[in-house]
């Protein structure tokens, strides 16, 4: 038997086989098992998952403004920062009772959820994708690069348990492949952060409609046959009717002039960053626009403008992350983010280079 439920307004949602959901209401609360849970220091819990160990339940996810990630137990009920996050899905509970973090390009760390221990950095595959989700069997953490098709599966995101993988489709919905056969488990091309789960022949998944609702499934194996197949695209007419001739245009006795060339647009936008006290003296930068609506400096030695939250020194950085994020304004590279408590704001001026 299948069971659905939905959460309206739903965005970075995640299941249990025992029946937990959790769902992020955007800039407003997170529903836990239908529970209201207030946002820790009023900032969205991006990527958010969840995970019991325990008798506990746990939340963990990334701070949409701080960086921050956020770890929260259903026994203290209290936000909790053991360390920043980089990237995206930066953030993933493990099999063995650990929340795994990545905190650069080519490093993650390991959160013991029973004593508390944060560990030293570990390595993993370079990339800002972070990790789709856990491997059952293995108990290994795979990155998002690891997840995007078309090849194996021709889906998009997936997330392989063994027996059954469910991803994005390139045509429509998202899709479970069980047994050879593609599934259509949920209409609609804006299906996205997909979460699933297996437990021997139970299953559960999760799937986002962001900003609209949230879906969550409960079933066994076999009822994924339950559910149309994929959606096909519509083949090509296989006696298509030939357009009619164009006529040829008359001579005209006067020539025209040929069109002038169209403007090729500037692809890159530069900027000359003040960043030291000589405001005679600045360093051109490639600006890098972020997802969030901030930008990054990248210098022409392929690092990027950081500054230090403890003295404002301005840095460089192999990647982007919080202190590698500005807010832009007419004139100043603007970054206001908190810091041991205090928010600070620190300003870069910058003019454009034309």
């Amino acid at each position: 038997m299948v069971t659905k439920q939905e959460i309206a307004g739903g965005w970075y949602s995640d299941i249990t086989i025992d029946g937990d959901t959790t769902s992020l209401i955007r800039d407003q609360h997170i529903i836990f098992n239908g529970r209201i849970i207030q946002l820790p220091e009023n900032e969205n819990v991006l990527y958010l998952t969840m995970k019991g160990w325990k008798d506990v339940l746990f939340l963990a996810g990334q701070g949409n403004r701080s960086g921050k990630c956020w770890l929260w137990n259903s026994s203290s009920e209290t936000w909790y920062s053991p360390c920043s996050t980089f990237g995206v899905n930066p953030c993933v509970f493990d099999y063995a009772g650990f929340l795994l973090v990545v905190i650069g390009p080519t490093q993650f760390v390991s959160f013991d959820l029973t004593s508390g221990m944060l560990s030293s950095p570990l390595p993993k595959q370079d990339g800002s994708q972070g990790f789709r989700y856990v491997d059952p069997v293995t108990n290994q953490p795979v990155t998002g690069e690891a997840t995007y098709g078309p090849a194996p599966y021709n889906l998009a995101q997936f997330t392989d348990l063994g027996q059954y993988v469910i991803g994005q489709s390139y045509i429509d919905g998202a899709v479970a492949l069980y047994q050879g056969e593609h599934y259509q488990v949920e209409p609609g091309n804006d299906c996205q952060f997909i979460r699933a789960y297996i437990e021997q022949d139970s299953i559960c998944f999760c799937i986002d409609h962001p900003g609209i609702k949230a879906v969550f499934y409960w079933m066994a194996l076999e009822d994924l046959k339950t559910f149309p197949f994929e959606p096909q695209p519509n083949p090509p007419d296989p006696h298509p009717i030939p357009p009619d001739p164009i006529p040829p245009e008359p001579p005209n006795p006067e020539p025209i002039p040929p069109e002038p060339p169209n403007p090729v647009p500037q692809e890159k936008q530069m900027l000359y960053l003040y960043l030291t006290k000589d405001s005679l003296q600045s360093e051109i930068c490639e600006q890098v626009n972020n997802s969030d609506g901030t930008v990054a400096c990248k210098k022409l030695n392929g690092k990027y403008v950081s500054v230090n939250p403890e003295n404002g020194d301005v840095l460089e950085q192999p990647y982007v992350g919080p202190w590698e994020s500005f807010k832009k304004s007419t004139n100043a590279l603007v970054q206001d983010i908190e810091w041991n408590g205090v928010r600070t704001a620190r300003s870069i001026l910058y003019s454009e280079a034309k």
